[in-house]
């Protein structure tokens, strides 16, 4: 037996009521509007170029698909977090870097000239996401069943890796300590750099240490929900207890990158009740629109080591300079490496389809995207974003950026109607909603070499634990939700 994790009446058509509408119009007149508007009105034109125009329609579009997510109260995160990452890193932080000409101090000199055809490249990928979504609704309307298939988790897996992931946790403890952990993300980057040099070794302990356990916690939460007997739900809530203690020392918020640290609490934010109905679906878009605006750049004044710094410039101090938001301009170098004949079609991506291979096999192994344009351009620093504009470019021009995008609008419907059907079941979709969507940003942003070695731990674990299930009986009302 498997229990729905939202109820019902979250998982079915949108509502119709004033409470959708009146979410949908504060949402909009706040993201789509007032703050477009403000952005524009707080900086100053410095004249590097007018693609400012384009950046704020870029967000106010996004915006306005934001506000029809919160309105929806579903819980179609795959969605939430493109529309997000859209917003802030190719529109509010563009319109606030191109007004005061003051780009990522991580890429200079890129040439104002670029800057609208780079915007538009920007607005061909979201009109073609778009279109992907759009097949992607007909062809579900076309063959929708009348009951979802469900998934559910296998008891014995789930265990397994709350346990595994612990076991690896206490293991990645014992070796880093306690006091750096209190530090700062420098102080902790040292110390695993030393205990272990070979950096997919350090990712690899991590990343086992992270997403093994949190996986865990989910199975164990899912498998919580549906079981009626005394002993095994004390036991799958002693589990839950020890997976989150792990988690909280190994991911302990002051030393660990925000992005990493941001999909785990949304996350367990999901898992622990944020998506039980149309109303907590809503507040926790909003509160995570809230944290990318504020929290993240507090936080980002104790990633190094020293007094943290909380100086902000306004509203929009944020975005001017800030190497955090160099997306649009690797988006421009990566146009300029496509049109250089440096690129070789596809080359970029066989190295991602190919990240276990050890260089020392393959000596001639890609870069990651980020560090390739980086050498190219002769940044001082190669640690860079390549957001998946700038993947596309860089494996086959504007061509590919039709092709990946369509895809990917396909790709992320497809998967938050999942989401949404498995409303009515449970199981291990709603795992996958909880843990995949914030790390959608992270792929987003790229490079994806340096995230597909995390993503393949995550699906990988999802397969393991995925166990089909009889269909549900279509009589049966739904006697009670779980409460994530």
């Amino acid at each position: 037996m498997v229990t729905a994790v939202y109820p019902v009446s979250a998982a079915r058509a949108m509502p119709v009521g004033l409470g959708r509408w009146l979410w949908f119009v504060v949402a909009f007149a706040v993201l789509g509007v007032v703050v477009p508007t403000l952005a524009v009105a707080q900086v100053p034109d410095a004249g590097r170029s007018g693609a400012w125009r384009i950046a704020v329609l870029v967000a106010a579009w996004a915006g306005f698909r934001l506000a029809i997510l919160i309105g929806a109260g579903e819980p179609r995160f795959f969605a939430f977090f493109f529309w997000l990452f859209t917003y802030l890193f190719m529109g509010v932080a563009p319109v606030v870097q191109i007004r005061a000409d003051r780009p990522s101090t991580t890429t200079p000199d890129v040439l104002p000239g670029l800057d609208a055809i780079t915007l538009w490249t920007v607005v061909l990928g979201l009109v073609c996401f778009e279109i992907g979504s759009l097949l992607s609704r007909a062809r579900t309307s076309r063959s929708a069943s009348s009951l979802p298939e469900v998934t559910g988790v296998k008891p014995r897996v789930a265990v397994g890796f709350v346990l595994a992931g612990s076991l690896v946790s206490g293991y990645y403890l014992s070796r880093v300590g306690l006091t750096p952990l209190l530090t700062s993300r420098d102080a902790v980057a040292a110390v695993r750099a030393e205990v272990w040099p070979d950096i997919p070794t350090r990712a690899a302990v991590l990343n086992l240490a992270l997403y093994l356990t949190l996986m865990g916690v989910g199975a164990v939460r899912q498998l919580l929900g549906s079981e009626r007997r005394a002993l095994p739900r004390l036991g799958y809530v002693t589990l839950a207890v020890v997976g989150l203690a792990a988690l909280s020392l190994v991911a302990f918020p002051l030393s660990t990158p925000r992005f990493t640290l941001g999909t785990l609490l949304f996350a367990l934010l999901v898992l622990l009740g944020g998506a039980a109905h149309a109303g907590r679906v809503r507040l926790t878009l909003v509160v995570t629109v809230f944290s990318l605006f504020f929290v993240f750049p507090i936080a980002d004044a104790f990633r190094r080591t020293g007094d943290p710094n909380f100086a902000r410039a306004g509203l929009f101090g944020e975005y001017a300079g800030n190497p955090d938001y160099d997306a649009l301009w690797q988006v421009a170098n990566a146009s300029n490496y496509w049109a250089s004949g440096a690129a070789g079609v596809g080359r970029q991506a066989l190295g991602v389809v190919l990240f276990w291979l050890p260089r020392s096999v393959w000596p001639d192994k890609p870069l990651d995207t980020g560090a390739q344009l980086a050498l190219l351009h002769n940044y001082s620093t190669q640690n860079l974003s390549a957001p998946l504009w700038a993947e596309a470019l860089a494996n086959g021009g504007l061509i590919a950026v039709v092709l990946v995008f369509v895809a990917l609008g396909l790709l992320v419907n497809t998967l938050d109607r999942a989401v949404v059907r498995s409303a009515r079941t449970g199981g291990l979709w709603v795992v996958a909603g909880a843990v995949l969507p914030a790390y959608f940003v992270i792929v987003l942003r790229g490079s994806l070499l340096q995230a597909t070695g995390t993503l393949a731990i995550m699906v990988l674990s999802l397969l393991a634990l995925r166990q089909r299930l009889p269909p549900p009986v279509p009589t049966a009302p739904a006697s009670r939700s779980a409460t994530l």
